[in-house]
């Protein structure tokens, strides 16, 4: 019989492709099928070959910025299992949509089996979270410093942005602050169980690691290089549809999708993601069919792809 914790699991994800299908279903309904078809049917095949290595080269930045964490403490592993690691929290993120906890859970996990202290390896979660917050707010100010360049700021993206910000900053400055030595617990916290565990979380990390500034500087670096590499791999998905747009449209119209899959309800921001990408390209005269084409191929190449490989790595893991 399935249990209610199943069916809870599950209930995500589906709720999450039926938005994905609600999304599919309204641009085809504004825009041409038979086009669509004909977009997906001529795919430019080496356009698709280098969005798959760009964004294999985005678990590497993740990798990359565990290893300096671990080296700083004296107990470095290798990269090549950091890689691997960094695809498994792929997909136990995928699969199991909390938050990114059960990410956290497995990258504990996996250390500690490996014979890492648990406060380095949860150093190692708080420094690449920190850089990730960052990063995502240096892309949203460039991509709201290209709109107001151009003379056009839409007040939807603009309040998602300031929300985004605001929300980043916060978690930044909170990290910071409960990471300070001998600082007490607030009362608050013990109000509510998650907020205990996760205040637990955060402070049981490593506060020579976490409060390091080469680390968090370093994490920033890497984070806005993943983020990077995945604007390239969304430009790479529209040059394999038969667009050509400058990068910097590319870009814009990548950090407007990233808003709505960050803002969103859905996991991995199905159906969110793909509705922002393609309303932010018909602003830049993208059709409507080319840009679902091309935000359906980032999906595959960033969601479901992975998934392969992180499940098989996650059974030897």
């Amino acid at each position: 019989m399935t249990t209610a914790s199943t069916r809870r699991r599950w209930l995500g994800p589906l709720v999450g492709l039926a938005a994905l299908a609600s999304v599919i279903a309204l641009v085809l309904g504004r825009g041409d099928f038979e086009s669509f078809l004909g977009i997906v049917r001529a795919a430019n095949p080496w356009w698709i070959a280098l969005a798959m290595a760009l964004q294999a080269a985005t678990y590497l930045t993740v990798a990359v910025g565990w290893w300096l964490t671990l080296y700083r403490s004296g107990s470095p592993r290798p990269l090549s299992r950091l890689y691997a690691l960094a695809l498994v929290v792929l997909f136990t993120n995928q699969a199991l949509p909390v938050a990114g906890i059960a990410g956290v859970a497995v990258v504990i996990d996996v250390l500690g089996r490996d014979g890492l202290a648990r406060p380095v390896s949860l150093a190692a979660v708080v420094i690449d979270e920190i850089g990730y917050l960052a990063s995502f707010g240096i892309g949203i100010g460039s991509a709201l410093a290209m709109l107001a360049w151009w003379g056009e700021v839409p007040p939807p993206l603009l309040g998602a942005a300031g929300v985004a910000l605001a929300g980043g900053v916060a978690i930044g400055v909170a990290i910071m602050a409960v990471t300070a030595p001998h600082r007490e617990r607030p009362r608050w916290v013990g109000r509510w169980g998650w907020t205990r565990k996760l205040y637990d979380l955060v402070t049981d990390a490593d506060p020579a690691l976490v409060r390091d500034p080469r680390l968090p500087l370093a994490a920033i670096g890497l984070r806005f290089g993943n983020f990077t590499l995945d604007a390239l791999t969304f430009w790479a998905c529209l040059r394999a549809v038969g667009e050509a747009p400058p990068l910097h449209h590319a870009w814009v119209a990548f950090v407007a999708a990233s808003l709505g899959r960050s803002l969103g309800l859905m996991p991995g921001g199905m159906g969110t993601f793909e509705g922002g990408a393609i309303g932010a390209l018909s602003l830049v005269q993208i059709p409507l069919e080319a840009g679902l084409a091309a935000a359906l191929l980032f999906r595959v190449l960033s969601y479901w792809l992975p998934m392969i490989p992180g499940l098989w790595l996650a059974r030897r893991m």
